[in-house]
């Protein structure tokens, strides 16, 4: 699981893979949408912040970057 290995937040920043995840969240398919919002939960836990909070960081902030905040909203406001 990715979230077990924060040392590739960074690639997976550079191989543009938020975006694709972000992408899910617009899906109509409901199961995938919270799929999605499962790993950026996974992505994003506290644990995995308070151990690595450095490559946490820019993973962070290229969800910021890509307006995640809107797209989660989009995404439970049905």
């Amino acid at each position: 699981m990715l979230a077990r290995v924060p040392k590739l937040y960074p690639d997976l920043v550079n191989f543009g893979s938020v975006n694709l995840i972000i992408g899910l969240l617009n899906l109509d398919n409901s199961d995938i949408a919270i799929d999605a919002v499962t790993l950026l939960h996974d992505l994003t836990d506290a644990d995995v912040i308070e151990d690595n909070n450095e490559l946490v960081q820019v993973l962070v902030d290229a969800l910021i970057e890509n307006n995640v905040v809107d797209c989660l909203y989009q995404t439970f406001r049905g």
